[in-house]
């Protein structure tokens, strides 16, 4: 379209001094364009206008508005084939910038590149070249030699090429088999001081290839490759009446000129003579190449016999050509960015995949993957460390179980490999637990966090207030619409032939349209099976009339439930324990509360705190404790007062006769000197009796 600039003694140098004025030719001179996958939103690199991309949502058309990313001139652009959110664009002499959040910012991408921006190091038309199925391993060309990244720009390592290389050439290329990622083009030309080279070890070091003997040739104008050919690659010329396209099927050791020429000045199957600057092989059928000239697409459609050129395509400039989805992009020189819409798919992987990931009882991650195809081989990585080899797979799923993974998030990947040729799977973020030693027998009350660990959503679960004083595990209020959320305990338990039993109380005023809370096990960390059947408010005439005036959960509403670890499991399983709330898109309410937890012990002396502790106003404190404490109390008239100390199963440990107190409020030291534990402090009267819990640390 048309832009008019500001009104200034240096008008339209500045970022947004130009204002679009309204639609008129698309003249657009792109260098270069990609895709993103998924999605017909596109990205180039423009002659003096930098770098550009199409809005997100937008499926982008003639009149769609592109948006500022780099300034100066744009060369290569490409869009993560794996990562949407990803793009690499550049400048000249290998400034090269990352976007790694769909556009919005954008930084430079050249840690490791020698003396970025000077001429003497870079060609003025940065390259930029990856294969889709390997999308995160990036090259680019300098004067010594090609630099290859592994993490998509992020960092780049320098493999020198010392001799007949001119790396800084304006047409120095690099190309990545678009068959095997792991072969890989570079060069400048052929001639007497020019080779090119290839690497069938990705990148880690090159090998000078053959010159063609035909004639004299010189610098390059592009590199490209086959679909589906590992060794076949194509070399571009632009030199009047001389070849210009030259391929190789062995890895450059000889080159055939299928353009026609060979030592004549015109060509013999009807390739014009004009500039070639690109090549793209359709792979869903091989025999259709397609040439980008300085006068169109010129097409083949038997492999490079014969020529013609495209009739329903302008007569423009073609400076790239790549296959996305169902589609090539073409940037032209003077007519933007087309597309060509083909019938099959332009890209198709069967790449392997991560299902899912967890922890295991016994800490180890337990990784679910899937292999659509037979590979040769799958490589395993956890935070781009190779933990191990699969080897002689088949077309299924598999669970990989791995030791000594730490704690925290893991970025997990697969590479498979069908020879030589690797496929690059989703890179996903898995959690592994921090799980505490494994222990027979377990409680909490949840007087913080440190017990459990919440999953789906930011804080679904956490331990909060209920009913002034008292803590548990409770969910959002309201919790969640259209949610699963789970909380998982982290503390591994041997199941015992001695009550083997869990206790909870809890509060759940669930909404009864299909929402329900469940407590679940597992003995291998991912198939987990319920100790109790899943349930909501309709399990108790309280919640229900608490859910329908919309109240808040009290401990007044606690029920509690004793669960059978057997026969679901078996004596000597080791388990990981959690509790899951699922809700529908509709309707939420209050939520859940989950405290006194005991798993393989006994909660003895509990069941009468909530009432007794309210006639006497008992309270323990500092609770937890390390050493000693202090209990406080109110009585209604003069009494004795007896103070005693039971452990969780009942037993007395500990036993005070504080003597005649007076009516109203007091306070008294209880000398204890406890392990770690668990304890029951109860006062006695001559009208009544309250305990409290009381929890002592290490």
């Amino acid at each position: 379209g048309v832009f008019a600039s500001n009104t200034s003694v240096t008008p339209g140098i500045v970022n947004g001094d130009l204002k679009f004025a309204g639609f008129g030719y698309n003249t657009g001179q792109f260098y270069s364009a990609d895709k993103r996958p998924g999605s017909d939103q596109y990205i180039g690199g423009l002659q003096d206008n930098g770098t550009r991309f199409s809005s997100s949502g937008e499926s982008a058309s003639i009149k769609s508005n592109y948006n500022y990313a780099l300034s100066g001139d744009g060369f290569e652009a490409l869009w993560n084939s794996l990562d949407g959110d990803k793009m690499l664009g550049s400048l000249y002499y290998g400034s090269i910038s990352k976007s790694s959040d769909g556009g919005t910012t954008w930084a430079a991408s050249t840690t490791g590149l020698i003396d970025v921006g000077k001429s003497a190091n870079f060609p003025f038309f940065t390259k930029l070249s990856n294969s889709k199925k390997f999308p995160d391993r990036v090259f680019t060309v300098g004067t010594s030699g090609v630099y290859v990244s592994t993490d998509f720009g992020n960092n780049w390592t320098l493999t020198p090429i010392a001799t007949n290389f001119s790396g800084a050439s304006f047409f120095a290329d690099v190309e990545v088999s678009q068959s095997n990622a792991s072969i890989v083009w570079a060069g400048s030309g052929m001639s007497s001081t020019r080779n090119l080279f290839v690497s069938t070890n990705a990148g880690k070091s090159f090998t000078k290839t053959t010159n063609y003997s035909g004639v004299t040739l010189g610098g390059l104008t592009r590199l490209a490759s086959h679909p589906t050919q590992d060794s076949t690659a194509f070399a571009l010329f632009s030199f009047a009446d001389s070849p210009k396209i030259l391929r190789t099927k062995d890895l450059g050791q000889t080159w055939t000129d299928i353009s026609g020429f060979g030592s004549s000045s015109s060509s013999t199957n009807g390739f014009p003579n004009v500039g070639v600057f690109c090549l793209y092989v359709r792979p869903d059928n091989p025999n259709i190449i397609w040439a980008g000239t300085e006068v169109g697409i010129v097409e083949s459609l038997d492999e490079g016999k014969t020529w013609n050129i495209l009739t329903d395509f302008p007569h423009v400039n073609v400076w790239d050509m790549k296959g996305q989805d169902d589609q090539v992009i073409v940037a032209t020189h003077g007519r933007g960015i087309w597309t060509a819409k083909i019938s099959s798919p332009q890209l198709i992987v069967l790449r392997p995949s991560i299902i899912s990931g967890s922890t295991s009882p016994r800490s180890k991650l337990i990784v679910k993957i899937n292999l659509p195809i037979k590979y040769d081989s799958v490589r395993v990585f956890l935070n781009s460390t190779k933990v191990g080899v699969l080897t002689k797979t088949t077309e299924k799923n598999y669970e990989l179980s791995i030791s000594g993974v730490p704690a925290g998030t893991v970025t997990a990947q697969l590479v498979a490999y069908s020879g030589s040729s690797p496929l690059q799977s989703t890179t996903v973020n898995l959690t592994q637990l921090n799980l505490k030693p494994i222990q027979k027998q377990y409680f909490t009350f949840f007087n913080d966090g440190n017990d459990i660990i919440s999953f789906n959503t930011s804080a679904s679960f956490s331990v909060k207030t209920l009913s002034e004083t008292n803590t548990s595990l409770q969910s959002n209020h309201n919790y969640e619409l259209n949610a699963d959320l789970t909380a998982v305990l982290l503390q591994p338990i041997t199941v015992g032939s001695e009550n083997p039993n869990f206790f909870y109380r809890d509060v759940a005023l669930i909404a009864n349209d299909g929402d329900y809370v469940a407590v679940e096990a597992t003995k291998d960390g991912t198939t987990w099976k319920p100790l109790i059947n899943t349930y909501n408010a309709s399990a108790n005439a309280t919640w229900v009339s608490a859910l329908s005036t919309g109240a808040a959960g009290t401990t007044a509403m606690q029920i509690d439930h004793t669960l059978k670890l057997t026969p679901t499991f078996s004596i000597g399983d080791t388990l990981l324990f959690r509790f899951r709330l699922s809700s529908n898109p509709s309707t939420s309410a209050w939520g859940w509360s989950i405290d006194d937890v005991y798993i393989q012990q006994t909660p003895a002396g509990l069941e009468d705190i909530l009432l007794s502790t309210k006639e006497f106003n008992l309270g323990v404190f500092p609770n937890p404790t390390k050493a000693s404490a202090r209990i406080v109390y109110n009585l209604e008239k003069e009494s004795q007062v007896f103070v005693s100390v039971n452990d969780f199963v009942g037993r007395l440990v500990s036993s005070f006769n504080l003597g005649t107190k007076l009516k109203g409020n007091h306070e008294d030291a209880l000398p204890i000197d406890l392990p770690q534990g668990i304890y029951v402090v109860k006062i006695r009267t001559n009208t009544g009796h309250a305990s409290q819990k009381l929890l002592v640390t290490e």
